[in-house]
C-alpha cells in the first residue's frame, strides 16, 4: 500500500503523481515489471511505459537487463542529488538564454518601445506604489546598480536590510557606485562594503533613497508595512538630494 501522505510530498522531487506512485512502488518492491507496477499503483498499463521512460531519463530508476524487463529504483539520496543537478542545469540554461537577450535585436526593439513610451508620460504620472518586501528590495537594487552616486537616508531598523541588499547586488554586478548613508543610530559599515559605503549618524533620519539617475524611493517608517512610494520626478529628486546633503554636511 502506497503511503498517500508521502506521495504528496514527492512533488518536491519534481515528480508528477504517476511518477511518484511508480517510484514509491519500486522502492518498496526492489524491482518489478511494468505490469506489476501497473497493478500495484493503479497507473494504466498504457501509461506505465511512458512514466518509466520519464523516470529513467530523470535518473530515478534503471532498467534491468533480461526478460521480462524489470526496473530498479535508485536510492532516495541519489535521487535528490540527481534532482538538484538537473535543476541547476535547467536554471543555468535559462539564465544563459536570458543573458543573451541583453545583446539581441529583441532587446533593442523593446528598449526603443520603452523610450518612446516614456517620453509620453507626464511628470505628475511618475509616481507609483511598490508593494511587498521582495519588490521593494528589487527596486532598491535597480536604483543602486544603475547609479554612480546613491544617497540613502534610513532608520536603524532598515539599515541591516540595506547592507544585505548592497552585498547581494555586488555579487552580481561589476558596478561600484559611491553610496552615502545617514542613519539615526550609530552603526558600523560591513568590511566588505567599506570601499563604497560611507555612513554618518543623524538624529531622526527620514526614510528615502535618491540616486543621480533621477529616482527617489520613500521608505515607510513602520517596518511592518511593506509598501513604498516611488517618485521619478527631477524636482523631487533634487529637493531630497539637497536635504540629504544638508544633513550630511552637519553630521
Amino acid at each position: 500500500m502506497i503511503n498517500r501522505e508521502l506521495l504528496g510530498k514527492l512533488k518536491d522531487f519534481n515528480l508528477n503523481t504517476y511518477e511518484s506512485k511508480i517510484w514509491l512502488a519500486l522502492l518498496m518492491k526492489g524491482s518489478a515489471t511494468a505490469g506489476n507496477l501497473s497493478e500495484i499503483t493503479d497507473v494504466p498499463r498504457s501509461r506505465c511505459y511512458d512514466v518509466l521512460e520519464s523516470l529513467e531519463k530523470k535518473g530515478f530508476i534503471v532498467m534491468k537487463v533480461g526478460r521480462p524487463i524489470k526496473y530498479i529504483a535508485v536510492s532516495p539520496i541519489e535521487a535528490i542529488e540527481r534532482t538538484k543537478q538537473k535543476l541547476l542545469l535547467d536554471a543555468n540554461e535559462k539564465i544563459s538564454i536570458v543573458e543573451n537577450l541583453k545583446t539581441s535585436d529583441v532587446m533593442n526593439n523593446l528598449n526603443e518601445l520603452h523610450n518612446s513610451g516614456f517620453k509620453n508620460i507626464k511628470p505628475e504620472e511618475l509616481t507609483s506604489i511598490i508593494k511587498s518586501d521582495k519588490n521593494i528590495k528589487n527596486q532598491i537594487s535597480f536604483m543602486i546598480k544603475n547609479a554612480d552616486k546613491v544617497f540613502l537616508s534610513t532608520d536603524n531598523i532598515n539599515l541591516k536590510n540595506h547592507f544585505n541588499t548592497i552585498k547581494n547586488l555586488l555579487k552580481t554586478s561589476s558596478r561600484k557606485p559611491e553610496i552615502k548613508i545617514i542613519s539615526n543610530e550609530s552603526s558600523e559599515v560591513p568590511s566588505e562594503l567599506s570601499n563604497i559605503v560611507t555612513l554618518k549618524t543623524v538624529p531622526n533620519a527620514s526614510n528615502f533613497c535618491v540616486t543621480d539617475k533621477h529616482a527617489a524611493l520613500f521608505l515607510t517608517n513602520n517596518s511592518s508595512q511593506n509598501y513604498v512610494l516611488w517618485i521619478n520626478s527631477e524636482y523631487s529628486v533634487n529637493t531630497l538630494r539637497d536635504l540629504f546633503e544638508t544633513k550630511w554636511a552637519t553630521a
